[in-house]
């Protein structure tokens, strides 16, 4: 007899084994490794825009090239008296400002500035200044975010209608002033160096001496061949104290009453000063507010915080020694050029092409700009440009402008 009634289902439930676990596990780092990779990975610089610029033989009308990197924007020279600040993200004009024809009647060339006209701007882009021949006078101009700010007359010594000036030169602050410096020709007397601080149509300061000064880009340090001195300004005149003895050689003056050698000794105008381990190099470049400065080394350089005496290194065998490798105004980034010469690979194969008497069997080599971070990390690059002459990064490293002959070119990622 069979029993009756009907035996309850049986659930299966799906047990991996072994080798699937694993492969799992395998998939699963893979997918994260790809997203660290692709998070991670250098970016490419694209193109923005294409800026012309404007040259009559006097490249030097703005800071030496024409084209000055700076906090919150880029300025260059786009008119014969035009001069404009444009946007790091889009090109984008955020000021301009066309300054007064220059008067040039009563400017011997063998005194004056050729073109009567000499600029200079402000670490965050928002001051732009501007020395003027006016006739037999000398005039200051100032803007701030493309509207004037100051027109001011210099008291420069005259003799007749010819100002006795040469080698007018003009820096400005942050803070809206500026510091024009130039040479005074005084007869038998000889030449004597003069020195205004000028805020808008005031002269706060002015000063006189037979020697040379170079100021801070902040203004609140003045340094001579052989001292470091605080500047203040008191009853219309420029006062200096705490005079620091610096050290022979090569040193740059830097802000916050700092400087450093070429050793890596920052002295401060406090009296202390501080070596860097392992300093040993060939040149500088400080950034336009003067907080830091980089340093060239045999392979990379170092970036150098002066206030703090903080540094940071990027060391790469493929790095190419050139002054125009440049650290952002904020400096956390820094824009190294790079040779495809120079990696271990290519190198291997130039090496093995030469032993066995081939001819050069690679192509010619291109060279990158490379942006480094504080971790000496490669987070973007590009290929250099041909006509590219000089270049800098925005503050945030996002951004890159290339100087040319002819044009500023504007990349971003």
């Amino acid at each position: 007899m069979e029993a009756s009634g009907t035996s309850p289902k049986s659930k299966h439930h799906w047990q991996p084994n072994k080798r699937q676990v694993i492969f799992l596990a395998v998939a699963v780092m893979a997918l994260v490794l790809a997203c660290w990779w692709w998070v991670s990975r250098p970016r490419t610089y694209r193109f923005v825009g294409r800026y012309p610029l404007y040259h009559d033989g006097n490249d030097d009308l703005l800071m030496g090239t024409g084209l000055q990197c700076c906090r919150d924007g880029f300025a260059l020279r786009d008119g014969k008296q035009v001069f404009t600040l444009r946007d790091w993200r889009t090109g984008a004009v955020r000021w301009r400002v066309t300054t007064p024809k220059p008067v040039l009647a009563g400017w011997p060339a063998s005194f004056g500035v050729p073109t009567g006209l000499y600029c200079g701007i402000s670490p965050d882009g928002h001051t732009f200044a501007a020395i003027l021949a006016d006739g037999p006078h000398t005039r200051v101009r100032t803007w701030r975010d493309g509207k004037p700010a100051g027109n001011v007359l210099l008291p420069v010594p005259q003799q007749g209608t010819n100002p006795l000036m040469s080698s007018p030169t003009i820096m400005t602050l942050d803070d809206g002033r500026c510091i024009v410096q130039c040479i005074v020709w005084q007869g038998k007397e000889g030449q004597t160096k003069f020195n205004f601080f000028i805020d808008g149509d005031r002269i706060l300061a002015e000063d006189r001496r037979a020697n040379t000064l170079e100021f801070a880009p902040d203004g609140q340090t003045a340094s001579t061949r052989q001292e470091m001195m605080e500047v203040t300004l008191r009853g219309g005149a420029v006062h200096f104290k705490r005079r620091i003895t610096v050290p022979e050689g090569i040193w740059q003056l830097g802000a916050d009453g700092t400087c450093i050698d070429l050793t890596g000794r920052i002295i401060y105008i406090s009296g202390n000063s501080t070596r860097l381990e392992d300093a040993d190099w060939e040149s500088f470049y400080r950034t336009h507010n003067g907080r830091f400065v980089s340093m060239m080394q045999p392979e990379g350089f170092r970036i150098v915080e002066l206030k703090t005496g903080e540094s940071w290194e990027i060391n790469n065998r493929t790095l190419v020694p050139d002054y125009r490798n440049c650290i952002a105004e904020s400096g956390q980034y820094a824009l190294g050029r790079q040779s495809a010469q120079l990696l271990p690979v290519r190198q291997m194969i130039e090496n093995l092409a030469k032993r066995i008497h081939l001819p050069d069997i690679l192509p010619h080599p291109n060279e990158y700009i490379g942006l480094y971070d504080r971790k000496g990390h490669l987070r973007a690059h590009i290929k250099q440009p041909n006509e590219a002459i000089t270049w800098g990064p925005s503050n945030d490293g996002r951004s890159i402008i290339f100087y040319t002959e002819k044009a500023c070119l504007l990349y971003r990622w």
